[in-house]
């Protein structure tokens, strides 16, 4: 089923743009969708895979873990059988699975997958833990956290509840794996109180601390395997960084004169950075996209129309060179499931292909990324 944009209002990448904004060359215009079921309260995409969107839709004050295929219709209602009124979302998608998490009678979450179905219903919870919640699966391992020994722990999954991979760094407090991608995971680990952005290699024993020097926190919610994406804290604000596997690697993707930013996922290419910031003279959020430098931002909330007054940009799909973003907006105090779609800068049969969001499934997940920008 493919994408149909909504009609009205677009960003059009102005003329004028510095030659170090990228992406002025590639795209000039962008539309968005709404992903909002009718009916429903409240809506959030967390992440991407081909035509397929995941995330949660709220349904009689109870988030309900969903998924879509491009338009409002084609929800799918994905709580497990037994949650009743306790919640469960997804958090991502890759070659026809989905992980995230549902709690059962009251308890705590637990981790767990789904095959497109509520029935596929599948606890990844560990033995032993309070609590557990999957957030990134590459289709056949998954990632996340337990709380076990009274602290969250980085983990891992192959499936099953008894495959658990404890992935938790000698001597530190607290520990989430947010993403990965192939054999590597991405996430935190806390020492002395504070965030140390984080990337493993499906082991506790590879843990490698891409915290850079002078910083006070750091956390990473993305990689492509190459490169990771997230945020440093050099003072009070955090700012949106990325990494290319090394703490010396790290560069600011903060864009200038904003007020604090991170940066939530990046494409499978590297090519694209996607997150949100808060800009001076107002309070609020908007969802913006790079290319891999600060200068090169481009504000993505400017798409929506005025009534909505915040928005975040969680994950990025790409295909054939072309991407869409996925991620939620508010207005009215109610949170809705977006995507914004681009349209290429020279043809409308290259839009279409971009449309129909066929061939290659190539995605960027994305957890519930904790807000630290504002």
């Amino acid at each position: 089923m493919g994408i149909t944009p909504c009609a009205g209002r677009r960003l059009v990448i102005a003329a004028t743009l510095s030659a170090g904004t990228a992406v002025a060359s590639a795209w000039v215009d962008w539309s968005w969708v709404s992903l909002h079921p009718p009916g429903t309260e409240q809506s959030w995409v967390r992440g991407l895979d081909g035509s397929r969107q995941a995330g949660t839709v709220q349904v009689g004050g109870t988030g309900h873990a969903a998924l879509w295929n491009g338009t409002a219709a084609s929800w799918t209602d994905l709580h497990p059988p037994g949650a009743g009124p306790w919640g469960s979302t997804a958090y991502a998608t890759a070659d026809g699975q989905q992980v995230g998490y549902a709690r059962f009678g009251g308890g705590p979450n637990q981790a767990g997958l789904w095959m497109g179905t509520a029935d596929s219903w599948v606890s990844l919870h560990p033995a032993g833990a309070f609590l557990s919640e999957a957030l990134d699966t590459n289709g056949a391992q998954q990632a996340g956290f337990a709380a076990i020994g009274g602290a969250n722990r980085a983990g891992i999954w192959h499936g099953t509840s008894a495959s658990w991979v404890n992935l938790h760094p000698g001597g530190a407090a607290e520990s989430v794996a947010y993403a990965m991608t192939g054999a590597q995971q991405a996430g935190f680990a806390r020492f002395g109180g504070n965030q140390h952005a984080s990337i493993w290699s499906g082991t506790a024993a590879s843990w490698v601390d891409l915290h850079p020097a002078g910083a006070v926190a750091s956390g990473c919610f993305d990689t492509n395997g190459s490169q990771q994406v997230g945020w440093t804290r050099p003072g009070v604000q955090a700012h949106a960084a990325m990494w290319a596997g090394t703490a010396d690697s790290w560069i600011s993707l903060h864009p200038p004169g904003a007020q604090s930013s991170q940066a939530n996922a990046v494409s499978p290419d590297g090519e694209h950075q996607v997150g949100q910031a808060v800009f001076p003279g107002s309070p609020f959020t908007r969802a913006v996209i790079w290319r891999g430098t600060a200068d090169s931002w481009l504000d993505l909330h400017s798409v929506l129309p005025a009534e909505y007054y915040a928005s975040y940009a969680t994950s990025v799909f790409e295909s054939d060179g072309l991407f869409y973003v996925g991620g939620y907006a508010i207005r009215d105090g109610i949170q809705e499931a977006i995507l914004w779609v681009p349209e290429p800068a020279s043809a409308v049969p290259l839009a279409a292909a971009l449309l129909g969001v066929i061939g290659a499934r190539r995605r960027v997940q994305s957890s519930d990324r904790p807000q630290v920008s504002a």
